[in-house]
């Protein structure tokens, strides 16, 4: 899994143009934790999927 380490100063970047609360995704952490998901294989034929209700942003369900 990746680690988005984010400074001070980007914090408070994204803070003052966007205003908060605000909420940033990381699309490589995003895509490989989806990947990995999807390798580890399910029990008994299930399949993984995701809860659009956890973040029903059109850019994330577009993603995965």
């Amino acid at each position: 899994m990746h680690a988005f380490d984010p400074t001070d100063s980007l914090v408070r970047d994204v803070a003052t143009r966007f205003g908060t609360p605000t909420y940033v995704y990381d699309e490589a952490t995003l895509t490989a934790t989806a990947r990995d998901v999807l390798a580890f294989g399910g029990p008994f034929g299930f399949t993984a999927r995701y809860a659009v209700k956890a973040n029903p942003a059109p850019e994330i369900l577009r993603l995965l």
